[in-house]
């Protein structure tokens, strides 16, 4: 005896309701595939920045397409999806000295690299965070008070105050 249930057997309720279960299913498939395929292109332009001899790997659209493909896949069977990893990925890409591009499992040991401990960055010129830039603030202010209240003067307290 068969383990599904014949489809003539059901009725047109239960037809309408199979119907809509593969319709949702199959946008739903849909869904996923245009959201990978964002991903995707996103993780290849970071990398086609940080590699400029790119074009010797891909010669042809085909062969990136190709490679897009197999790299989603590898993604998948690594277990790299979340956003934090291919953003560490894509970080210890641009630290990289090679010109050309990688192979996906170098990109996968990138991507499942932890990050080294914080040590105080150079200042570069980039953005701080908020959240240290206003504890920054606020002990300088606190220590230009403290400076002025030495040098006997009351005029910054006042302000402040």
């Amino acid at each position: 005896m068969s383990i599904a249930k014949p489809l003539t057997n059901l009725s047109a309720t239960d037809l309408v309701r199979r119907q809509s279960q593969a319709a949702r299913t199959d946008e739903h498939y849909a869904q996923l595939v245009r959201q990978s395929a964002g991903v995707i292109n996103s993780i290849f332009a970071g990398l086609k920045a940080a590699y400029p001899a790119w074009r010797q790997t891909f010669t042809t659209d085909n062969d990136l397409e190709e490679a897009k493909k197999a790299w989603v896949k590898a993604l998948i069977e690594n277990r790299i999806t979340s956003k934090e990893q291919v953003q560490q990925g894509l970080q210890q890409a641009r630290k990289d000295t090679s010109p050309f591009w990688p192979s996906v499992g170098k990109f996968i040991e990138w991507c499942k690299v932890s990050p080294a401990p914080c040590h105080k960055p150079l200042p570069v010129g980039l953005p701080e965070p908020k959240e240290f830039v206003s504890k920054r603030k606020l002990r300088g202010r606190s220590q230009m008070r403290e400076l002025l209240k030495s040098m006997g003067s009351t005029k910054y307290q006042r302000e402040s105050a």
